[in-house]
């Protein structure tokens, strides 16, 4: 079971930023391609992830089924990972009706929290992964320490290549939506 878990976490490595990269781009091309979209989008996505962590921390210790759990989350992220860029379309609206507000922090909060909101719900799913799949994985308290570790390392590994697939093959050769599509596959799987 520890493998297969790790497998499944590198695994979820990989569509979580390969997520990220597709999404990013999707509001990026909504919200213009400036640092401050660019920076929103990574806040509002890191924040996502802590806020899961935080909230899964808190009561992954008492589930029966974290395996079942962690399944179940992933096929959510998957499922509203389909989403996110058809949604990310209509965030230009959006922001086309905050064309009055000024250039500076009031756009720029008002752009912050659209995409909070947008990216919300999956990445706070996203962030719930490490903490169910740390109880399934971590029953000896003795390794605690190295079982969050080694998953932890693995699932950044995982992100790392997925950021590195959708970046500079995935979207290039195949598309915006092919690799979303790619992304929403392996979460599904993993589920």
């Amino acid at each position: 079971m520890r493998h297969l878990a790790r497998v499944a976490f590198f695994l979820s490595g990989v569509a979580g930023l390969t997520f990220e990269i597709v999404w990013m781009r999707s509001l990026s091309l909504a919200l213009g391609g400036t640092t401050l979209a660019i920076a929103t989008t990574t806040a509002a996505y890191m924040g996502g992830l802590a806020l899961g962590s935080h909230l899964a921390g808190r009561f992954a210790d008492r589930l029966r089924r974290s395996l079942a759990v962690y399944g179940a989350i992933e096929i959510s992220i998957a499922l509203v990972g389909i989403a996110i860029p058809m949604l990310a379309q209509h965030v230009s609206w959006f922001d086309a009706v905050m064309v009055s507000a000024d250039e500076g922090m009031t756009r720029a909060m008002l752009r912050f929290v659209v995409a909070a909101i947008l990216l919300g719900i999956p990445t706070t799913a996203m962030g719930m992964t490490l903490p169910i799949l740390a109880s399934a994985v971590a029953t000896d308290i003795r390794r605690v320490g190295r079982d969050v570790g080694s998953l932890y390392t693995i699932n950044i590994a995982g992100a790392a290549l997925g950021a590195a697939l959708a970046g500079f093959y995935w979207i290039p050769n195949y598309g915006h939506r092919a690799t979303n599509t790619i992304a929403v596959v392996l979460a599904a799987l993993l589920g």
